[in-house]
C-alpha cells in the first residue's frame, strides 16, 4: 500500500516543531536562521525543481537509516542505506573533489557545489539565502540535512548530468515516539518502521518509529571511505 498524504500530519508537526512551526511553510526569508518548516519547502522546491520522484516506500517497510543531522528528540535527517545510492554518492563526491585550477562561482539561489568548512571537502548543495550583494550565503547541503553560512567563493556552478542524476540523500525524519539522547547518535545507524509520508509541502519527510538501534559506527565510517558532515 502506497502512501502519499499521512494523517494528522498537521498535529504531529506541532507536536515535533511547535506551535509556531507547525503552520505551513513561510516564504524562506532573504536573511537569518532558518525554522525547520522553511528547510522543509526549500526540499520540497528542490525536488520539483529537479524533477526527483517520490521516495518508492510503503507503509510498514523497514529501513536501515544513516543518521546525518539531528534537529530534536524527534526530527532528523537521514540517509536510507541503499548499497547502490552509496556508492553512486561515493562516486559524486569524487567528482566534485577532483582538483582544479579554476572553479566559477555560483551567483545565485539554486544547486551548486558548496565546500563544507568542517573538511574542506566539495559537496551538492542548494543556495537559499543571499545574493551576489552579499559576501556570504546560506546552503542547504542536500545529502546531510544540515545547513551552513559560507563565503560565495566556497560555492561553484556545477550541473553535471552525473552529479544531479542521484536523487538527495538527505531525507527528512519524524519520529513517532521520541528516542531518548537522539542528538548523540549522529553517524549512527537506526532501524525504522514507515508509518506516513507527507507530501512536498512537508518535503516528504517520512514519519517513523523506531525499531532498534545499532551500534555507534564513527569509528568504522572511515573505512568504508565515505566522508559524513557533521
Amino acid at each position: 500500500m502506497k502512501v502519499d498524504v499521512p494523517f494528522n500530519m498537521p498535529r504531529l508537526r506541532e507536536a515535533v516543531f511547535g506551535p509556531e512551526d507547525a503552520q505551513p511553510p513561510a516564504p524562506v526569508p532573504s536573511t537569518g536562521a532558518l525554522t525547520v518548516s522553511q528547510i522543509l519547502k526549500v526540499r520540497g522546491n528542490c525536488l520539483q525543481i529537479l524533477q526527483t520522484p517520490p521516495l518508492a516506500l510503503n507503509l510498514g517497510d523497514q529501513l536501515k537509516v544513516l543518521i546525518t543531522t539531528v534537529i530534536s528528540d524527534r526530527f532528523f535527517w537521514g540517509q536510507i542505506e541503499d548499497m547502490h545510492s552509496m556508492e553512486q554518492l561515493q562516486r559524486i563526491s569524487e567528482r566534485l573533489n577532483v582538483p582544479r585550477e579554476h572553479r566559477e562561482m555560483a551567483t545565485g539561489p539554486g544547486r551548486c557545489a558548496a565546500l563544507f568548512q568542517g573538511d574542506g571537502n566539495w559537496y551538492r548543495a542548494w543556495a537559499i539565502q543571499g545574493g551576489a550583494e552579499h559576501s556570504n550565503v546560506r546552503v542547504f547541503y542536500l545529502d546531510y540535512g544540515n545547513t551552513d553560512v559560507i563565503p560565495w567563493d566556497h560555492t561553484a556552478k556545477n550541473s553535471e548530468r552525473q552529479v544531479w542524476d542521484l536523487q538527495p540523500m538527505a531525507v527528512p525524519f519524524t519520529l513517532a515516539e521520541p528516542v531518548t539522547n537522539l542528538n548523540s547518535r549522529e553517524l549512527t545507524q537506526l532501524m525504522v518502521e514507515v508509518n506516513a509520508i507527507g507530501g512536498l509541502e512537508e518535503g516528504n519527510m517520512v514519519v517513523v518509529r523506531a525499531t532498534s538501534l545499532i551500534p555507534d559506527l564513527k569509528d568504522s565510517m572511515s573505512c568504508v571511505g565515505r566522508t559524513v558532515i557533521m
